[in-house]
């Protein structure tokens, strides 16, 4: 069994044949190609960031110094054998996780903590859905809170 890591915060994915487990798309971005899409969550519109290549996924939103209100990074899971852990790596904010599995939110971790400036790697938390996922959405800390989704409540993608 082998880990790669990869940012989002930073994603653990045990496994073998992992190297492409979950690309949408694993050409680079261009400047024509990042026009930023739109997931809807209940009446809320957010833009999003796609993580679609090892580096990009590797990165996440490690080392970002904040998040635009209304704006979150997507991982896809589609084509992922494996539950993804996620940790908080080189995060400098707090964030909301949202676990995502056929169009529904499955689970939400709520105020998921950026580490402290001396907390060591080996010690950071890990962080998983409950179960498989196609994909996971990371926004602003409270942001679910804020606009009352939940559990269950459906999730249009635009793809």
């Amino acid at each position: 069994m082998r880990k790669v890591l990869f940012g989002i915060i930073g994603i653990i994915l045990l496994g073998s044949g992992c190297n492409n487990a979950f690309t949408l798309n694993d050409e680079p971005q261009t400047e024509q190609s990042t026009r930023q899409p739109t997931i809807k969550i209940k009446d809320q519109t957010l833009l999003f960031d796609l993580a679609n290549t090892n580096a990009l996924r590797e990165l996440g939103l490690s080392g970002r110094q904040s998040l635009p209100e209304n704006n979150g990074m997507l991982f896809d899971f589609r084509n992922q054998a494996d539950i993804p852990q996620f940790w908080m790596k080189d995060m400098l904010f707090n964030i909301d996780i949202l676990w995502i599995k056929d169009n529904k939110i499955i689970a939400v971790d709520k105020n998921v903590p950026a580490p402290s400036s001396n907390e060591q790697t080996t010690n950071l938390k890990i962080y998983s859905p409950p179960s498989m996922v196609n994909f996971v959405l990371e926004v602003n800390a409270g942001w679910s809170d804020d606009h009352n989704v939940a559990t269950g409540d459906s999730v249009i993608l635009p793809f």
